[in-house]
């Protein structure tokens, strides 16, 4: 059995690591007036995940793949075709979703998981899940970077706040 102490402070490093994304992306997203493409993006992400369960991938791994697949593709279309853009984007919200759903069928076993990779369960996060989210973390920071120092202090300010909780964690 799982004891609740043991994944609730994942839980809360995870809390950390995504508001410091969100934030700063969300922001980027809609001052940019870009929230149905990152719309289209994460709904058509399942795609990937459809994807993973057919084949046996890792999960994050096929919906990372596709995730990116699709951000490629939607950036061409908006810079080649920006006036009839909309309708492609959600086609492509649509197609990824439905990619997904197909792929979930024809996947052996079954599907029970699939809802937990729609909405998330904020307990199952691992350890590898939270070093992955430090990761990207930083890298969200530092894509903003234009030759500042706050990029590198953000950066170094959100690993620290999770090296202390987690040291803060052992000491208890």
């Amino acid at each position: 059995m799982v004891d609740m102490f043991e994944i609730i402070p994942n839980s809360f490093y995870a809390c950390l690591l995504v508001s410091v994304a969100v934030g700063i992306i969300g922001s980027l997203i809609v001052i940019n007036r870009n929230s149905f493409i990152a719309g289209s993006i994460a709904h058509g992400s399942f795609g990937g995940v459809g994807i993973g369960l057919y084949f046996g991938l890792p999960i994050l791994l096929s919906t990372s793949l596709f995730g990116a697949l699709l951000a490629l593709l939607l950036s061409a279309i908006t810079l080649k075709i920006p006036h009839r853009s909309d309708a492609i984007i959600g086609a492509i919200w649509a197609i990824g979703m439905s990619v997904g759903i197909i792929f979930v069928e024809l996947s052996p076993g079954y599907g029970d998981g699939v809802i937990s990779y729609l909405f998330g369960s904020i307990l199952t996060i691992s350890d590898s899940d939270i070093l992955c989210g430090k990761s990207v973390g930083c890298k969200t920071i530092k894509i903003g970077e234009d030759k500042n120092k706050l990029a590198d202090f953000c950066c170094n300010s959100l690993i620290d706040c999770v090296e202390i909780i987690k040291n803060f964690e052992k000491l208890k």
